[in-house]
């Protein structure tokens, strides 16, 4: 049985704003209905490893969101045509994404053009906030090595300075003699 969770709507709120703004993944996509009869048209936006729906890219408010660290995202194979099928499915691409959790349903997904589906799925793998402190991590090591080189060139760039200065000055020593 699901126990519900609390959250701060407002911070969940604002988080939604931010990621229509600055998601680095925007768009519709159709989304599987709980009960596996009908697809959804919602739009979607990812923001580090928070992926936001919303009814339409108008809504100011998210109607749901999926914390998608530790989830794997891979495309889908079509399912089965049926006789009753509106849509063709040789212009649906499918994705799901699965969640390391236990009794969690899989998040089944679908776009109209292979490669928004494919940018989908990159988008949602590397969507984890370990990752990008991993990241992070590694380059604040090359930054801070990249310093210490710096430092290393101006002390050895104020020595040759010095070095410089001081045969002027024994230059001008010898031709005074």
């Amino acid at each position: 049985m699901q126990k519900g969770i609390r959250l701060n709507d407002g911070h969940v709120a604002s988080l939604g704003l931010l990621a229509r703004k600055d998601g680095t993944r925007k768009g519709y996509l159709s989304k599987r209905s709980s009960d596996n009869t009908k697809w959804q048209t919602k739009w979607f936006a990812l923001l580090q490893n928070l992926l936001f729906y919303f009814e339409s890219d108008s809504s100011s408010r998210p109607s749901g969101l999926y914390l998608l660290e530790g989830c794997v995202c891979d495309r889908a194979p079509s399912p089965k045509p049926t006789l009753s099928a509106k849509e063709p499915l040789e212009k649906q691409h499918y994705f799901t994404v699965n969640f390391s959790h236990e009794n969690q349903k899989a998040l089944e997904l679908r776009t109209e053009d292979a490669k928004d589906c494919d940018e989908w799925v990159a988008a949602i793998a590397h969507a984890s906030y370990r990752t990008l402190a991993t990241e992070h991590e590694a380059l604040m090591q090359k930054y801070l090595h990249l310093l210490q080189i710096v430092e290393t060139e101006k002390t050895v760039a104020k020595q040759l300075r010095q070095q410089i200065e001081d045969g002027e000055i024994e230059i001008e020593r010898l031709k005074a003699e």
